[in-house]
């Protein structure tokens, strides 16, 4: 398995950082490379665009190569739009903390893809 996964974060500390609750106003993202192993790697990268909304992001994100997306919370329409591009929308509460502890629990299973 090769994934890269696309957190929002307040910061650019990468896998300690916080997550932003709300993906679209996110100014951060951690880019984080899953294997076999587990974590094989992850980059904190800069939206390249103001806080106009989300309208960009799933363009934005699949040109860094991003399989899937975890966020608290989605509505249908920006679900539908990373979902038409190939990017898999996970969207759950428990998408809080720590990017590693969401990490941890997309791997394990414990994330609904649901939005």
């Amino acid at each position: 398995m090769s994934k890269r996964i696309a957190i929002p974060t307040q910061g650019t500390t990468g896998l300690a950082d916080q997550i932003e609750e709300r993906f679209g106003r996110a100014r951060h993202y951690a880019l984080v490379d899953l294997g076999e192993q587990g974590i094989e790697g992850t980059q904190v990268v800069d939206v390249p665009y103001g806080r106009q909304g989300p309208e960009g992001l799933p363009d934005w994100l699949r040109q860094l190569g991003v399989d899937a997306i975890l966020s608290q919370r989605m509505g249908p329409r920006a679900s539908e739009s990373f979902s038409e591009i190939g990017i898999e929308p996970v969207a759950d509460t428990e998408v809080e903390g720590r990017v590693v502890t969401a990490v941890e629990r997309y791997l394990s299973g414990n994330l609904s893809k649901e939005t």
